[in-house]
């Protein structure tokens, strides 16, 4: 039997369709909050708070590597947007150029 100490942070994102960083949970809903054990490293293990008076011990199975993944088509558009720019831009001054 373990016992809760202090409580150490909650989720404050939850998602189970995409990944986060901080403490996100694809588990547990926003507010959730996590708790020391006592004579436990917080490194090695916390309580999740699962219901009033109820805890989960959740151990930590190694570092979470979150990498937000690139959006492609995102940076697509903004180089045509760039590209477009500069095209305007350039079709300005040989407009003005010739009209002198």
């Amino acid at each position: 039997m373990h016992t809760v100490e202090n409580e150490i942070g909650k989720v404050t994102k939850y998602s189970d369709m995409e990944q986060h960083g901080g403490n996100f949970s694809n588990a547990y809903p926003k507010g959730t909050k996590y708790f020391a054990i006592k004579g436990t490293d917080t490194k090695v293990a916390i309580a999740v708070q699962v219901d009033k008076g109820a805890y989960l011990k959740a151990v930590n199975d190694g570092e979470y590597t979150y990498q937000r993944k690139a959006n492609i088509a995102l940076y697509l558009y903004k180089a045509l947007g760039i590209l477009a720019l500069f095209i305007v831009i350039y079709l300005l001054f040989t407009s003005l150029r010739k009209k002198r």
